[in-house]
């Protein structure tokens, strides 16, 4: 039996995983909103919600980026899977959704 996800956990992976897909350069709310397909307002309050917890910083000129608090998660994750990081990765269905790169 399969787990039904939580609409919100999926949505704030959502953004998380778009925009660690173009790590390379700042995201703006719009690109998020296109690349994940939500609303204005979902975005905005999930972006604001990511901001304060430190997963996300907005930029002075509105953009954002991923924030430092995602690199607690990353060495944990490093730390259990050290060998395996890549392979998982691969593995990750996201990887192979074209909308979240």
């Amino acid at each position: 039996m399969m787990t039904k996800v939580n609409p919100g956990v999926l949505r704030v992976s959502q953004i998380l995983n778009f925009m660690a897909c173009r790590a390379e350069k700042p995201c703006t709310h719009a690109e998020i909103r296109a690349g994940t397909g939500m609303s204005h307002a979902t975005c905005h309050m999930l972006l604001t919600a990511l901001v304060e917890v430190g997963y996300v910083i907005r930029l002075s000129d509105k953009s954002f980026i991923l924030g430092p608090s995602l690199l607690i998660i990353v060495r944990a994750a490093e730390a259990e899977y050290s060998a395996s990081t890549s392979i998982i990765l691969k593995e990750l269905p996201y990887m192979d959704n074209p909308s979240m790169r």
